[in-house]
């Protein structure tokens, strides 16, 4: 019992040394992996033929230096639009095609209209896990809807083991997909009303 309590008080103290070593920052290249076809896909294809068309990305974040601290290092990324518009594409899985361009005003079908608002972006450490949270505020309508705004959280967390940019890469790109995925839902339905 007391060797154990030993052990488990250096590693402690090992995982405190570590994480506050370190004050550069750590700068992350934000990319956002495809969802894999081998992942749940309970919900797919729960929009075939609805067309959304992205209208703007916004990145209205309050805090838009840093996307949090591991230990004493703070956590950047650029090109957050970017990396939002790449993961909306993952909305295909679902069913949806999705569209850069305004619509046209020819009515060709199930078609509505997006816009995307970034309000937060956040990994944050608590000694042995890492937990990222991405809130987006999502407008949608149709030539002859208006749908509510809405806001959609998704939270990833992980054990961190080495502190690495792919480990807090994996935790952003998991809460990412999370929100797509009520995301996704809640497109499915609008359009069903169409």
């Amino acid at each position: 019992m007391r060797d154990g309590f030993k052990l488990l008080f250096a590693i402690s103290i090992f995982l405190v040394v570590v994480s506050c070593a370190s004050t550069q920052p750590i700068s992350l290249n934000l990319k956002f992996e495809k969802t894999s076809s081998k992942e749940d896909r309970s919900e797919s294809k729960l929009a075939q033929s609805c067309v959304i068309h992205i209208e703007a990305i916004v990145d209205d974040r309050s805090n838009k230096d840093t996307l949090g601290v591991l230990g004493n290092a703070p956590i950047t990324g650029d090109h957050i639009v970017d990396w939002v518009s790449q993961g909306l594409r993952d909305l295909e899985e679902y069913g949806f095609q999705i569209s850069d361009k305004l619509p046209s005003n020819e009515k060709t079908g199930r078609e509505l209209s997006s816009n995307i608002s970034i309000t937060r972006v956040l990994l944050h450490e608590n000694s042995v896990r890492i937990y990222g949270t991405v809130i987006l505020r999502t407008n949608l309508w149709s030539s002859n809807h208006k749908f509510e705004e809405r806001l959609y959280r998704g939270d990833d967390d992980r054990l961190l083991w080495y502190g690495s940019k792919e480990e807090l890469l994996t935790v952003l790109n998991g809460s990412l997909k999370k929100a797509i995925k009520d995301i996704a839902k809640d497109f499915a339905q609008s359009c069903e009303t169409l």
